[in-house]
């Protein structure tokens, strides 16, 4: 019986000569060699031990025959799914910083990619080093204790070179979204300043990290380190100026809006979609006679839902008013407020259930004349960006430093940016092929964790075996962990 192309592909070539036969409904893998045959004075094939079986669902699944050798030699288990994962994803990184950093940038891909691959310090990196196959790749890396320490203070002092590596990733006419977290610290001889934390309370020493993220493409694009009692409006004017950004369109969050902001960023040229407080008095007047279909303009649909618009120009300056009203989200709200009336929370009554006329209801102010639709799409995307980053600070661990100098504190905003980066390609890759409903980007890099290299004391090395159902889904992502290196 002739053996399937797609049985075939799957055979070993590791260990030499080798046929596959099929017996019983299975494919197993025999090794042969070539003998000396003296009565017909020719050589003759002689089949050796049964290795393995292989099936068109697992490929080639190995037996004791095929480990008892490998496992004799003395052998080198590497990290390399998770790191090959990524690299595969952005290539275009390494080709960014090599062109920013000709000197350093291996260390800094390295230390980005180790980040990514579980917990980063100083003490352990040479360790985590030389468990990972980009020990294999870049063997003339230092990753000491000493050396990671000596490398974050030289680095941190080259902040001209980290903007002209950000600078690859701003574009004109790019939509950009600016966004800022606060870093709590207490180390001393830093930018860190006490300020007020999200709860309005001035207590602890902070660092302010300023993000701008490419609205489109989902990703981080720019980041500035600033004192922690510096506001995000302060910072927006030199943030923009440094980034060389252009055209730019600035999405702010609720605390964003004043008119000493609108005026700000109406005197820098920027476009902006600042949203409005839940009790603006903008709302007053488009909004007296109720929430009313009749009181707006039209409605589109978005994902499913209703969302009704209205739209009023706001005077001399030029800016607009966007109203919404998303009646599955007052359906929800209003669904909310009975469930704690019937909970018994204080000042609830149905009086003030129908006395609240804005529920499902939110509105921003723009100096954008378009079409509502496109105002609340490009809101929306600002949605989706927080979502991710909110997610990513929990995965990539970007938690407090613990550096005793500003230029320490800048390497690692910069260390913490490329990985971000690398981070975003996997978000990207899945949302991209629509694989993103299924798999998080935590279950694909627990895919891949388990994908290692093994070196052998003979020179040789080989690629762990996965799943036919794991090399699918990468396939499909567009990552092949058994390519060769």
């Amino acid at each position: 019986m002739a053996i399937p192309e797609q049985i075939k592909r799957h055979k070993p070539d590791e260990m030499g000569a080798c046929e596959i036969r099929h017996i019983n409904g299975y494919y197993y893998v025999y090794l042969i060699t070539s003998v000396w045959d003296r009565e017909k004075q020719r050589a003759r094939k002689k089949t050796g031990k049964c290795v393995g079986k292989i099936n068109e669902r697992d490929g080639f699944i190995p037996n004791e025959h095929y480990l008892r050798p490998k496992l004799a030699l003395k052998a080198q288990i590497k990290c390399y799914g998770v790191h090959e994962l990524f690299t595969q994803l952005s290539p275009h990184i390494k080709d960014n910083l090599q062109a920013a950093f000709p000197d350093v940038w291996r260390e800094i891909v390295v230390i980005a990619l180790l980040r990514l691959g579980g917990r980063f310090t100083a003490k352990g990196a040479k360790a985590m080093f030389e468990a990972s196959y980009l020990n294999d790749l870049y063997p003339d890396v230092a990753l000491s204790q000493n050396t990671v320490g000596a490398f974050m203070a030289r680095l941190g002092e080259r902040r001209d070179e980290m903007v002209r590596f950000m600078r690859f990733y701003i574009k004109k006419g790019q939509q950009l979204i600016f966004d800022g977290t606060n870093i709590f610290t207490s180390c001393s001889d830093t930018w860190a300043k006490r300020g007020y934390n999200s709860a309005g309370n001035k207590k602890r020493a902070q660092i302010r990290l300023i993000y701008v993220f490419d609205a489109e493409g989902h990703s981080p694009a720019f980041y500035r380190l600033v004192p922690g009692n510096i506001v995000d409006k302060s910072s927006l004017e030199l943030t923009v100026a440094e980034s060389g950004a252009r055209q730019v369109l600035v999405i702010g969050d609720k605390g964003f809006y004043s008119k000493i902001n609108v005026s700000f960023l109406m005197r820098l040229g920027l476009s902006f979609i600042l949203p409005l407080q839940d009790n603006s008095k903008y709302l007053k007047g488009p909004l007296s006679g109720g929430t009313g279909r009749d009181r707006f303009d039209g409605v589109f649909i978005y994902h499913g839902r209703q969302i009704w618009h209205k739209k009023e120009s706001l005077g001399e300056e030029g800016n607009y008013l966007y109203i919404f009203m998303d009646e599955d989200r007052k359906r929800r709200e209003e669904t909310r407020y009975l469930e704690k009336m019937e909970d018994d929370w204080e000042d609830l009554d149905m009086d003030g259930f129908l006395a609240e006329g804005r529920r499902g209801v939110f509105a921003f102010v723009s100096n954008l004349d378009v079409e509502p639709k496109r105002v609340f799409l490009d809101y929306k995307g600002r949605w989706d960006i927080e979502q991710c980053f909110d997610y990513l600070k929990n995965v990539v661990s970007t938690g407090a430093p613990y550096q005793d100098s500003n230029e320490k504190l800048e390497a690692w905003a910069f260390l913490n940016h490329v990985s971000l980066l690398y981070f975003y390609g996997l978000v990207k890759a899945l949302r991209q092929k629509g694989l993103d409903r299924d798999h998080s980007p935590q279950d694909v890099i627990d895919m891949c964790r388990n994908v290692v290299k093994v070196n052998l004391d003979n020179n040789q090395s080989f690629i762990s075996e996965t799943t036919q159902d794991v090399q699918d889904f990468l396939k499909e992502l567009g990552v092949d962990l058994l390519r060769k290196n």
